[in-house]
């Protein structure tokens, strides 16, 4: 039965790896590997999506550094495939969440709205 859950745990790590690739996040920058890990753990907890006080600081823990510095590289990595990414297809994707004022989702938008449609995308199969 661990055999079972630790191939489906991979299995959910690899679809969220392909996913942020389809939106253009860089896997090179530190932020891609926070959002994997907040995604699985929002997926994981339900839908919780506590970022400062769970989240966060779960993931600084991990990965030996602060909080602040998860939440600061998070928001880089959305900037970046902002920036560099296919305008349409994050438009596609986020643009319910897309204040004009701000001109991207903000790092509770996005990590909620892609592991809501990760976790659907899951229960589909």
């Amino acid at each position: 039965m661990l055999l079972l859950w630790q191939n489906s745990v991979m299995n959910i790590e690899k679809s969220i790896y392909s996913y942020l690739l389809s939106l253009k996040l860089m896997p090179t920058l530190k932020g891609f590997n926070y959002l994997k890990d907040a995604i699985l753990l929002v997926i994981n907890d339900g839908g919780f999506c506590s970022l400062k006080h769970s989240i966060y600081p779960w993931i600084a823990k991990n990965y030996h550094t602060t909080s602040q510095n998860v939440e600061r590289s998070i928001s880089n990595a959305i900037d970046t495939a902002w920036l560099n990414g296919n305008v349409s297809i994050l438009k596609a994707e986020f643009g319910e969440t897309i204040n004009d004022h701000r001109g991207k989702p903000t790092n509770k938008e996005f990590i909620c709205l892609a592991a809501d449609k990760l976790r659907r995308f899951f229960k589909s199969y």
